[in-house]
């Protein structure tokens, strides 16, 4: 039998911010849809809460609430703060092959059809396209992070040789996708999203080493991952992190 909470990301953070009272609900969007459609999903749940709320995004999560925010700027006064996990925020080699490599644009798009998900919605996150789009907006998001507390973090982790024969727990299920984003120009990435386009202009990164794209938020047994206490730690740090600056935003709306 597979573990509980198995290839279900944030499961267990979110039993475990539920454990300690704190009232955690999850967007109901689709990461086959286009970050347009998901972001309103977002919006919409900022919209309706009654209490300010934290912003927890990872992978195109991050680009979704992107779009959500810059979308929506009458949600802003209602977002305490807003922490973007591992996000591919200016683009993925990945995505920019699932787009325009011949035969991996077929497959992504009988994919996509399979799961009834949203093929040229990819467009709005590949590479070139998110470039622009901050481009574009660069005002408004500049605006965004004038309001909204964020911190961005972005990991890396190295694959062994070709020909090791290492046991699958002690492997990354992305090392075939960690040395593709190498491979295209894409440098250092954990499986996903390369470390240069991780981080948001104008926000703190933190930088982790030896934590792939679904370490910190996904169970994948038997693949290698880290242990509860651990991803625990590094969750609660970053929390905290960004605890402080929701405090030192208070304390100078208070002073000015």
């Amino acid at each position: 039998p597979l573990p509980e909470g198995f290839g279900n990301p944030f499961y267990h953070e979110q039993k475990w911010l539920q454990d300690q009272d704190i009232d955690v609900v999850r967007a109901n969007i689709h990461s086959e849809e286009s970050s347009t459609s998901n972001g309103e999903a977002i919006a919409k749940i900022v919209r309706e809460s009654d209490k300010k709320v934290i912003l927890i995004s990872h992978s195109k999560g991050g680009s979704d609430t992107l779009f959500g925010l810059v979308n929506n700027p009458d949600i802003h006064a209602n977002i305490a703060g807003w922490l973007i996990l591992q996000a591919p925020i200016y683009g993925s080699p990945l995505v920019d092959c699932m787009v325009g490599c011949p035969f991996a644009n077929m497959a992504a798009r009988f994919g996509f059809d399979l799961f009834q998900g949203n093929y040229d919605g990819l467009k709005e996150v590949t590479t070139e396209s998110l470039r622009q789009y901050h481009q574009i907006h660069k005002t408004n998001i500049q605006q965004i992070l004038e309001t909204v507390p964020t911190l961005s973090m972005a990991s890396t982790f190295k694959t062994p040789g070709l020909l090791s024969f290492s046991p699958i727990n002690k492997r990354s299920a992305f090392e075939l996708l960690n040395r593709f984003v190498k491979f295209v120009g894409g440098g250092e990435n954990d499986g996903m999203s390369p470390i240069k386009n991780a981080c948001l202009d104008g926000t703190e990164c933190v930088r982790l080493k030896n934590f792939d794209h679904g370490h910190l938020v996904v169970n994948l047994v038997p693949f290698k991952g880290h242990k509860t206490h651990t991803r625990r730690a590094v969750f609660s740090t970053l929390l905290t992190m960004l605890k402080k600056r929701m405090i030192n935003k208070i304390s100078l709306e208070n002073i000015l």
